[in-house]
């Protein structure tokens, strides 16, 4: 984690959706050994958790007008391209996703844990 070496103040909180791998006694100790605080969050929660969008964005970029690959070369070719077409070309459309997490997490919690719009 050395990107992190260089932030001053209070380390970040690391948020993660308490998918099953990362929960695991192996992930949670080394999270403990690095003193890496983790959100409290939900199971299984798209709402709260914007990569969701993101992944779907990507596959729809990859798959557009029913594209099938052939090799795993050629889908990773494929994957490398919608990554860097969202980095030049969608930045707006990340950013907003990155200020929807504190929304998302209102909106939740004024909804008590209910179906949130996202």
């Amino acid at each position: 984690m050395p990107f992190l070496n260089g932030i001053s103040g209070a380390l970040p909180i690391f948020q993660q959706d308490n998918a099953t791998p990362h929960v695991s006694t192996v992930t949670l100790n080394w999270f403990a050994e690095k003193n890496i605080v983790t959100m409290k969050f939900p199971p299984c929660s798209p709402d709260l958790n914007p990569i969701e969008n993101l992944w779907a964005e990507l596959s729809r970029m990859i798959y557009s007008a029913n594209r099938s690959f052939t090799s795993r070369e050629e889908l990773m070719g494929a994957i490398k391209h919608a990554c860097t077409e969202i980095g030049r070309n969608k930045k707006d459309y990340l950013l907003n996703l990155h200020q929807s997490v504190l929304r998302r997490c209102i909106d939740i919690l004024e909804r008590r844990g209910g179906e949130t719009k996202y």
